[in-house]
């Protein structure tokens, strides 16, 4: 599910959705979106992951939902995360914590390619090893740009920092427009094999293979 939440409604970067708490969501709005105001750090100054700023001061942002990561997010809140955590979630818990319901960071480069392995997908583009980077937030901003999505609204959604008029004052937290801009990616999630899986893992690794078509 952190795979299809970042790929499908902003290209975030990890430590942003482990960040994240419930408190951040509105999954019943008319436009159900994520707030990003904060990041998780795998290493803070106590040694340990802490929660922190964001990379840049224009990551901080809001973001409309894909309506698939809205359906998937929706079916965690209400069900999956009680299963993992053992409790039901509070809005301060974390949205993808570990399964004490405290901060983590796995090894999101490790964890993806063996999920790509998993699915029969590359792991490699060229002689280079596919990092979350690569397949999150880079194919994120293919599918928008080969959708015919302007650059302003891509570096809105993936948080750059803004560098025209456009974008500063036209854009802006116009969610209409951003959700309208998301939905152009369409993801097949009917591709893949349901195979069962223990919650821990299901959470954590494996899922469906995702193939992208767009709206013409």
């Amino acid at each position: 599910m952190l795979y299809l939440v970042s790929m499908s409604s902003g290209g975030f970067r990890p430590g942003e959705l482990y960040g994240a708490t419930f408190a951040d969501l509105d999954l019943d709005g008319s436009i159900p979106l994520i707030k990003i105001i904060k990041a998780l750090r795998e290493k803070g100054e106590s040694g340990r992951n802490e929660i922190g700023r964001t990379k840049t001061r224009d990551a901080v942002r809001t973001n409309p939902l894909h309506h698939l990561a809205t359906r998937a997010l929706r079916a965690w809140k209400s069900d999956g995360w009680a299963r993992f955590v053992g409790r039901r979630p509070e809005l301060a818990d974390l949205v993808f914590p570990d399964e004490r319901g405290a901060p983590r960071r796995p090894r999101d480069a490790q964890n993806l390619r063996r999920d790509l392995k998993v699915a029969g997908c590359p792991t490699k583009y060229g002689v280079e090893d596919i990092t979350f980077k690569d397949a999150t937030r880079h194919s994120f901003a293919t599918w928008l740009g080969a959708a015919g999505i302007p650059d302003e609204i891509i570096g809105r959604l993936e948080g750059h920092s803004a560098k025209s008029v456009t974008r500063r004052h036209y854009i802006g937290d116009d969610l209409a427009r951003l959700q309208e801009a998301i939905e152009r990616i369409k993801l097949d999630l009917s591709t893949g094999q349901v195979v069962t899986l223990t919650l821990a893992l299901a959470t954590t690794h494996g899922g469906p293979k995702l193939a992208s078509t767009f709206q013409e």
